[in-house]
């Protein structure tokens, strides 16, 4: 009975043993159809930032667009695309031959002034010149205080005068009265004179040659001859030279006046007759002695000479050495034109100069760009400016680059906004500080700025947030355990053939910083690998 009673008893715990296992099957079966369709992300533990973002357009640190500044044909070019220059290296030049003549003048002005300013930096004829100029000054003064001796000089002037234009009438009289004909006669008879000595002596020069040649007489010799012949032809030169006069005066008498020479000397008589006049008025300003006004314009003369001096007794003034250096830098600045030089360090990317090439100004000749800083320059609205600030580290994408981040700095923010549609924003700029060979000027880019930035904070999903009575929360999808026991729990409902009511729950949750579609949680009941559901149903 004893033993029936254990078999009964074993047989029916077998049974209840089956049975929970079977209701167990079917209630992780219930549980996982009841939360078929839902999407759940687990709860992390994270970095978050806080970003602004932005797009713009890469760009170099600095780019220039050179063009030339004058025309000319170019003479030879430094480089092609690719080529990397150095600040002030010259990557262009005109062919010197076809200048224009603006700039061959300037390299003629540049050599002069150079020598004017080495000139008036190591020269001290300025300072020679200046102390002569007081010491006449002082003795004009001294001789307008005692004028007897300018007063003799000035007499003497007029005298000078006087027998200048006494001369100057003398030679218009000549010139303009008839010639006497006794003194055509004599200057014919004087012609003939003439002729009549030179022919004696060609005759007894011809004589002399004959003798020279023998036979001789005991007396005579060949050295005799050669000494009398010399003497004959020294004295032929000055034999032919008076003919020659005679023969020209005779004919000059017999020529009327050129009308030029009577027109030169009536203007000889005009000028000595001016001079004399202004000897007279010089001699009648100061015969008495030299004016108030005379002695002022002396002792002004003599102040400004002791300026002078002051100016330069220490050197050369300054504002001389200016000017001169300015003149020097002005045309250096035209020479300059007939060449392109690099203004900074940096790439050719265009090239649009060739020899040969005819140029004028404003002609592109080439494209340069400082490659060692690639920067992106974007607007940030008026709401976020006050939250950005030099320094602060930004996060970097392009189109072009897939599926890499760079990382760079913001590096300038303009002091005033401008307006573009209605909106206010603020220019600033980003230097990329990881750039490669992949980033080039001209790509699009997608910046972050990071405001704030936190390590190892408890995360969630934003889109799993939701509103429930002002109070934000989070709706907690429950473990498999939490789920089979939930089973239970709602096991009466299930037998009686009702559907168990949603088991997920919402969690109120108190958040800090939201950014990239997560959210801080500083505040709830969730801990870490909680799933949190995407989608739970209204």
């Amino acid at each position: 009975m004893k033993k029936t009673r254990l078999i009964t008893a074993a047989i029916i715990l077998a049974l209840l043993i089956g049975g929970f296992w079977l209701f167990r099957q079917d209630a992780q079966r219930r549980a996982k159809e009841q939360f078929v369709g839902l999407e759940t992300e687990p709860v992390r533990r994270g970095a978050l930032f806080s970003t602004i973002e932005a797009s713009g357009i890469v760009r170099a640190n600095q780019s220039a667009l050179l063009t030339w500044e004058t025309s000319g044909q170019v003479d030879w070019i430094a480089g092609n695309p690719g080529t990397a220059v150095s600040e002030g290296q010259t990557l262009a030049q005109i062919r010197e031959n076809t200048l224009p003549a603006e700039i061959i003048l300037a390299q003629a002005d540049l050599v002069n002034l150079q020598r004017q300013l080495d000139t008036l930096l190591n020269s001290s004829l300025a300072q020679a010149e200046a102390l002569k100029a007081i010491e006449q000054a002082e003795q004009d003064l001294e001789d307008a205080h005692h004028p007897e001796m300018a007063q003799a000089q000035a007499l003497q002037a007029v005298a000078n005068a006087k027998n200048d234009l006494e001369t100057a009438q003398t030679q218009l009289a000549i010139l303009t009265k008839p010639t006497p004909q006794s003194a055509i006669e004599q200057a014919y008879a004087n012609k003939l004179l003439a002729k009549k000595q030179l022919e004696d002596l060609q005759d007894e020069i011809a004589r002399t040659e004959r003798k020279s040649k023998g036979p001789f007489a005991p007396w005579e010799s060949a050295k005799m001859y050669k000494r009398i012949l010399d003497g004959l032809q020294l004295q032929l030169p000055q034999a032919q030279l008076r003919y020659e006069q005679a023969v020209n005066k005779y004919e000059n008498l017999l020529e009327p006046p050129d009308p030029v020479d009577i027109a030169i000397a009536r203007a000889a008589v005009f000028a000595a007759q001016a001079q004399l006049d202004d000897a007279r008025t010089q001699y009648k300003r100061i015969e008495n002695g030299y004016s108030e006004a005379d002695l002022a314009v002396l002792e002004a003369q003599l102040a400004d000479a002791h300026r002078a001096y002051e100016r330069i007794k220490d050197g050369p003034p300054a504002d001389d050495v200016a000017a001169l250096q300015a003149q020097i830098a002005a045309a250096k600045a035209t020479i300059a034109q007939a060449s392109i030089s690099a203004p900074f360090d940096g790439v050719l990317t265009e090239v649009h100069a060739q020899p040969g090439d005819q140029v004028t100004p404003g002609t592109p000749a080439f494209r340069l760009d400082d490659l060692s800083a690639l920067l992106v320059d974007v607007s940030i609205s008026e709401v976020d400016i006050n939250r950005v600030q030099i320094g602060q580290e930004v996060i970097i994408t392009l189109d072009a680059v897939f599926a890499r981040e760079y990382h760079g700095k913001l590096v300038k923010i303009a002091p005033v906004g401008t307006k573009n549609s209605g909106v206010t924003g603020f220019p600033v700029t980003v230097e990329i500080l990881d750039a490669d060979a992949a980033i080039r000027p001209g790509m699009s880019a997608d910046i972050r700025i990071v405001i704030r930035s936190m390590e190892d904070v408890l995360l969630i999903p934003s889109r799993a947030l939701r509103m429930e009575n002002e109070v934000r929360v989070v709706y907690v999808l429950p473990s498999e355990t939490e789920q089979v026991n939930g089973i239970f729990e709602r096991l009466p409902l299930i037998l009686g053939g009702q559907p168990a009511p949603n088991s997920i729950t919402p969690v109120p949750v108190t958040l800090g910083v939201s950014a990239d579609g997560y959210s801080e949680v500083l505040n709830g009941n969730i801990k870490e690998g909680d799933l949190v559901v995407l989608n739970p149903p209204e």
